[in-house]
């Protein structure tokens, strides 16, 4: 968990609290939160994808401002929908780090080979929710592939000078979600 150590608590909470907010539809423009115009932002293919200025955002020691990094995380999704490898791999750092729930922190050259694939079912990404705090950026989507199966997962990107450092992958649910409202699934073992 590089990005744990990098952060104290105090700040993680501070991000957290902003991100329920942002949920919640009560976020204020600011340096943690991405306007509320933008949530549910679609894109699909050769969808021309052009973020608003991000309102008193600050560069930290070190870091390209919250908005370049929201534009650089947005044309790593824009490449997966294009099949556009050239554009990825310019976008993702020689020392990339992948995680999620089926891969634990797996090199640039692994991520190519296992995940790269995944793109020629990409058919396009509603965000949901973007937001940027420094070099990090949390976005959550809902995808939707060439066959029109449609999922919902949150990643957490650092960016450092203007290139893809590490993801980190939260799945969720398919959409729509297999429970009824209020109700759950239940786990056969």
């Amino acid at each position: 968990m590089l990005i744990l150590r990098q952060l104290s608590w105090f700040r993680w909470n501070r991000i957290f609290r902003q991100m329920a907010r942002l949920v919640a539809g009560h976020a204020q423009p600011g340096r943690l939160a991405w306007q509320a115009s933008h949530v549910n932002q679609s894109l699909h293919r050769h969808d021309a994808y052009r973020p608003a200025p991000a309102q008193n955002s600050l560069p930290t020691e070190g870091t390209i401002m919250s908005e370049d990094n929201l534009q650089i995380a947005c044309a790593c999704y824009q490449a997966y929908i294009d099949k556009d490898r050239p554009a990825i791999e310019a976008l993702i750092a020689d020392d990339f780090h992948f995680t999620s729930p089926f891969d634990n922190r797996i090199d640039r050259k692994t991520y190519f080979e296992r995940c790269w694939p995944n793109s020629r079912t990409t058919g396009g990404f509603e965000f949901v929710h973007l937001a940027a705090d420094g070099d990090c950026v949390f976005i959550t989507y809902e995808a939707e592939s060439t066959t029109g199966k449609r999922f919902r997962n949150t990643e957490v990107m650092t960016i450092t000078n203007g290139r893809i450092r590490e993801v980190e992958v939260f799945f969720g649910w398919n959409v729509p979600h297999e429970a009824r409202e209020g109700g759950f699934v239940d786990k056969v073992a």
